[in-house]
């Protein structure tokens, strides 16, 4: 059997005219899809000044490594460290195995030129179990104050925030229960947690994971701010709300709840996902910094900071209104979705009572 090749078919076996004519039909699609993308949205930029914003005090950080084992540390150091200064204290908790040190680079970049010093406890190891994670983390905090002490840079113990993200943030709040206790080694006066999970891609309430704490036994006088995030696939948001909803003893007025939200109106889109906050090195994916951190949880740090430390930027830290909710503009004009509070959502206050299966 002969088998006919004609040069005048399309490679479906269509005639000459029919491909063409999907072939053209095909390249205009093509072309709009470009027009459409290069004319799309683009997401706001950082700011010049204000919470989140560029106006930094110095040109760099200086990091300080001891990871030795699951009790190491990074010192993350204004570059420029005039003689006197007293520098106010962040103690940054990093999530499961998110030791590396892209991780997070550019938020601790950014409060490190803010005139902050990072300390990073490195509280595991690739085998470490969770019930000691939080023993770890004290331990790998008093290795860095003695560095800090040997090094002779002075810290303001005075102006202390407690920042976690994912187990990170699940251990910030445990923290903060024990520096109630006297058993933490810096006390702080703002705990903020970010996307709070004891375990991943798990059932937060009743699977094995981060021994919790009773919330209800934090400090009444810590300034608690709760992010979580709308696409958050890894952890949800069912420990965030059990934070903010169990923590009844904190006075309405010193403590927030706030969801940012994804948003695809423009080019790239803005992901409020789990790993919105690791604020990495890279330019595109995940990892990538954005609107989502210099609008949501950078700027909700530096406010709350400002406003507890120096009575500044209160109405982004809690005034619960546009100042706070609001994410900026894509370049259309278009405002970013706003983050979302208690009171847009679903959060009923009888799910605190329910009791952990651990």
């Amino acid at each position: 059997m002969k088998i006919r090749f004609d040069p005048f078919e399309g490679s479906s076996g269509e005639s000459y005219d029919a491909a063409v004519t999907s072939k053209r039909l095909l390249s205009l699609g093509l072309l709009v899809f470009l027009g459409c993308t290069a004319g799309s949205a683009t997401p706001p930029q950082q700011r010049e000044s204000g919470p989140g914003g560029k106006e930094y005090v110095a040109t760099d950080v200086d990091v300080i490594l001891d990871d030795d084992d699951s009790e190491g540390f990074r010192l993350y150091l204004p570059r420029e460290r005039p003689p006197g200064a007293r520098f106010p204290v962040v103690v940054f908790l990093h999530g499961y195995q998110s030791m590396g040190i892209d991780y997070y680079r550019w938020w601790l970049t950014h409060l490190g030129r803010r005139g902050v010093v990072v300390i990073f406890p490195m509280y595991m190891e690739r085998t470490t179990l969770p019930d000691v994670f939080a023993r770890n983390a004290i331990k790998g905090i008093e290795r860095a104050l003695d560095r800090i002490h040997e090094d002779g840079i002075s810290i303001n113990t005075d102006q202390v925030a407690y920042v976690g993200h994912s187990g990170g943030g699940a251990l910030a709040a445990n923290l903060a229960v024990h520096s109630g206790r006297g058993i933490v080694p810096l006390k702080p006066r703002i705990v903020l947690t970010t996307a709070a999970g004891r375990c991943m891609y798990c059932t937060q309430m009743r699977d094995p994971g981060i021994p919790m704490e009773n919330f209800a036994d934090m400090p009444r006088d810590i300034l608690l701010a709760v992010m979580a995030f709308s696409d958050d696939d890894v952890v949800g948001q069912e420990l965030s709300r059990r934070i903010f909803l169990e923590s009844s003893q904190i006075p309405g007025g010193r403590k927030i709840y706030l969801e940012a939200q994804s948003d695809e109106v423009g080019t790239p889109a803005l992901k409020a996902n789990h790993r919105a906050p690791a604020s990495g090195s890279s330019e595109s994916g995940d990892f990538v910094t954005d609107g989502v951190d210099w609008y949501g949880t950078w700027k909700m740090l530096d406010a709350l900071m400002g406003c507890e430390f120096e009575g500044k930027w209160c109405d982004v830290a809690l005034g619960n209104g546009d100042a706070q909710r609001e994410m900026g503009t894509w370049s259309d004009g278009t405002p970013v979705a706003r983050m979302k509070g208690p009171e847009d959502l679903d959060m009923d206050a009888t799910s605190a009572q329910d009791p952990f299966q651990l």
